[in-house]
């Protein structure tokens, strides 16, 4: 009998031992290298960047921009896990910096969001951010000549991958992660996104919110790029740092650099015609979402700054919200 219960328990300690055990998913990068990640994608020198700021992380998808639009693949070292970084808008009017603009302005058209499973909802999305997930979809690392989708297509099935981008390129990541999440159903998938403004209608929100209930949305109080297009409060956001409709009218008249008044110029424009179409009812953010930063001292963002367009830009920046999450 003795012998019986040796060999029984020798057959259970080898089959333990020989069982696979089903690989634990890796964490999600935390959000504060996630907002590092997004900072990157606005360097010309995105390699170089990696190594200094995550210097954790490795580049696995490094592509030429599609129609103004770019974003990279990181991968941590020592686990499977991933930060997939859209980029925001680059401020200038020539290439990408032109396209990105007029992406940004491009919502006056709204596409219907076909990536649900949900047959009751009706979301709808900026025209300009259709096409922007669309343009992200294409991208592809030319030297080692693979797709970004086919990338995360072959990701290990332990893999946590954040979606993430600031301003335009949150705008952007929350396109395409709701578009990943449908495509890739059983990939572990987290959105995270940094002043982002809205991308389409009520029910786009409550199909991001069901397909990521975790989902963050870091927003400064009163940065106005999260309020857009909602016209109302933008204008409030605007107006507790000092922009109103007499100041735009003053500094497009004073200022002499004329790309920056071309820049004043085109929001003047988009504001006019906010006022008349009404769109905040077409436009919504998530308040599951949200996560509010505050901002106790707004001379540790913006300095001695006088001017408010360039106040509203550095509360704006990636640089504020890296440096609100360093604090928290």
């Amino acid at each position: 009998m003795k012998n019986y219960f040796f060999f029984l328990t020798i057959i259970l300690l080898i089959g333990c031992k020989n069982k696979t055990a089903t690989p634990t998913n890796a964490p999600f990068a935390n959000d504060y290298d996630v907002a590092k990640a997004c900072k990157i994608t606005y360097s010309e020198s995105v390699a170089v960047k990696v190594a200094d700021s995550l210097p954790n992380y490795e580049l696995v998808v490094l592509p030429q921009s599609v129609n103004g639009n770019f974003a990279i693949l990181l991968k941590h070292k020592q686990q499977a896990q991933y930060i997939l970084a859209i980029r925001g808008t680059l401020l200038r009017f020539e290439g990408d910096g032109l396209m990105n603009i007029l992406q940004d302005a491009n919502i006056l058209q709204m596409k219907k969001w076909p990536y649900t499973y949900d047959t009751i909802l009706k979301p709808y999305v900026a025209k300009g951010i259709y096409e922007g997930a669309h343009n992200i979809s294409k991208l592809a690392d030319s030297i080692k000549n693979i797709t970004l989708i086919d990338v995360i297509a072959q990701l290990p099935t332990n893999a946590s991958l954040v979606v993430t981008g600031h301003s335009l390129g949150g705008n952007l990541a929350n396109t395409v992660a709701s578009f990943l999440k449908h495509k890739f159903d059983k990939l572990n998938i987290q959105l995270v996104t940094f002043g982002a403004p809205a991308s389409g209608n009520a029910d786009f929100v409550k199909v991001l919110e069901q397909q990521f209930p975790n989902g963050k949305r870091y927003a400064i109080e009163n940065d106005v790029a999260v309020s857009f297009p909602d016209i109302n409060n933008f204008k409030k956001a605007a107006k507790n740092i000092g922009i109103t409709d007499s100041v735009l009218q003053q500094q497009m008249m004073q200022t002499k650099d004329e790309r920056y008044k071309k820049l004043l110029g085109i929001g003047n424009i988009i504001l006019s015609v906010l006022d008349v179409v009404q769109l905040p009812t077409a436009y919504a953010q998530s308040g599951l979402h949200q996560q509010e930063l505050k901002v106790p001292n707004l001379e540790s963002l913006i300095g001695n700054e006088k001017d408010v367009f360039q106040k509203a830009y550095l509360v704006h920046s990636i640089d504020s919200y890296l440096q609100l999450l360093q604090k928290n």
